[in-house]
């Protein structure tokens, strides 16, 4: 690698391939460095998309870099133990008549419950989508904000409706949080307040699955002039005798420069580098120190033999399928992860790939994708040695709507997250712990570190961790307006 650049950029993951895509465009020169030997980075563990920003599709013309989606708007299912499961799609009188089944007030109820909380996120839209905008500031102070920044998801899921199986489904898209916890009803406005292929609130997956999607901003940032190196470990941030950014120090010993380090990684572990470290004042080397991931996620992918089969009412295969009884079950699990536990009823949320993407299955395979939150960051007895009793308790959690899926089990992959800590050096795979404050921030606060030259553009970037590409964007934001102010 040459030097100087105008910017260095931690990270190939969907968050800095579009930061270093926007500084490059813009006439900087500009390269990534990744620990793995492949882009991709905390992408790689989601299985569907629901946050993709649609001004970083739109601005880095992904579509033209081979973006395309298999499913653009895939239906919520709520899988039931009694085989009546919920429905819930674009459609909201279908949706109504689903909800019905298991309660005639909540069939009424729907309709409006789903306007209201669309109209709230889309208000909201000012504050989490776009840097400076000046109706952001409006947004926070809006009393009907406040409001739902101290209430719980399952308070307010209580005030709208009466059914398990509604309340349990809708309130699984705020599970970064305890639905009893202050903030976690927020967490379902930002959910709702997000877009994909010009949906709100839709999950769509894309063709060739998430894999393609990395590619696409690959693409785009090769094409922009951007230099990307995998393989390449950084292991200090270089400052001048200013305290200002000079670069960084990669694990081989060589140097590469740049005035400007534009970091994918968590808050805390930007902060951890040890010259960076060495600047913090008390306040905020405490605050690092004890910082906290939250609640923890992993995925489990099962291979099986046959074509998975859903027993008890007729749902799409195409679906995104919830596995939580109650919001009860939520709560449970969250106070197990909470105390070090693995929680007694897993809550699940499920994908079946070559369902959405029939070009993905090879013949006689076929894949269950399976995400698991919340989890505890650390385990008795490790992660490592309970591998094999969270895959067993997700292969028996899944035979109750698929019977005999042992049977036609073929292969088992298990990403823990101590896995997610290792392989992609992340505090998880959620971006950090999410709360009221962290929702309401100004965007700012969560680009700007206390070293000159030092912007996060990671996850942490964003309210709630997600493959978005936002932090990317709000992150060239910053150091635009950050060169024009010097």
């Amino acid at each position: 690698m040459s030097a100087p650049y105008d910017a260095v950029v931690i990270g190939a993951g969907v968050n800095g391939l579009a930061a270093a895509s926007y500084l490059a465009m813009a006439g900087k020169r500009v390269v990534v460095l990744d620990r793995r030997e492949a882009p991709g980075g905390l992408s790689e563990t989601a299985h569907a998309l629901y946050a993709l920003d649609p001004s970083v599709v739109r601005e880095l013309k992904l579509a033209r870099r081979g973006l395309r989606f298999a499913v653009r708007d895939m239906p919520l299912v709520g899988l039931r133990n009694d085989g009546k499961h919920l429905l819930l799609s674009r459609d909201a009188y279908a949706s109504a008549r689903s909800v019905a089944v298991h309660s005639q007030n909540d069939a009424k109820a729907w309709t409006g419950f789903r306007r209201d909380w669309f109209t709230l996120a889309r208000a909201m839209r000012a504050l989490w989508w776009h840097a400076g905008r000046k109706d952001a500031d409006l947004a926070i102070h809006d009393a009907r904000v406040t409001h739902f920044a101290r209430m719980g998801a399952s308070a307010w899921l209580d005030s709208w409706f009466e059914s398990d199986a509604v309340k349990a489904t809708l309130g699984f898209d705020a599970n970064a949080l305890s639905p009893l916890a202050a903030g976690s009803a927020m967490l379902l406005v930002w959910r709702a307040a997000q877009e994909m292929c010009g949906l709100q609130g839709a999950v769509a997956f894309p063709r060739g699955g998430l894999g393609a999607a990395i590619d696409a901003f690959a693409s785009t940032a090769r094409i922009a002039g951007v230099e990307t190196h995998t393989g390449s470990a950084v292991s200090n941030i270089l400052l001048g005798r200013d305290g200002a950014v000079r670069g960084v120090v990669l694990l081989s010993g060589d140097v590469v420069e740049a005035p400007l380090v534009l970091s994918s990684l968590s808050r805390r572990r930007s902060l951890s580098f040890a010259s960076v470290r060495a600047t913090l004042d008390f306040g905020e080397a405490a605050a690092l120190a004890h910082a906290h991931a939250g609640v923890q996620t992993a995925r489990v992918t099962l291979e099986l033999d046959r074509e998975p089969q859903i027993v008890g009412s007729a749902v799409p295969a195409r679906g995104r399928f919830i596995v939580a009884e109650r919001l009860e079950s939520l709560a449970h699990a969250h106070a197990a992860a909470q105390t070090g536990r693995l929680p007694q009823e897993l809550t699940l949320e499920v994908i079946l790939p070559a369902a959405a993407d029939p070009t993905l299955a090879s013949p006689g395979c076929h894949l269950v994708s399976v995400l698991i939150t919340p989890l505890p960051a650390q385990i008795d007895g490790g992660w490592r040695g309970a591998k094999a009793l969270l895959a067993a308790k997700v292969v028996a959690a899944l035979s109750r709507h698929m019977p005999g899926l042992s049977a036609h089990l073929v292969g088992v992959d298990v990403l823990t997250p101590d896995d997610v800590r290792e392989s992609y050096d992340a505090d998880d795979a959620f971006g950090g712990a999410v709360d009221a404050r962290r929702l309401l921030a100004d965007w700012r606060s969560r680009v700007r570190t206390p070293v000159p030259g030092l912007i996060l553009c990671g996850a942490a970037v964003d309210p709630v961790g997600a493959v978005s590409g936002r932090g990317g964007r709000v992150a060239a934001c910053f150091a635009f307006e950050r060169e024009t102010q010097r």
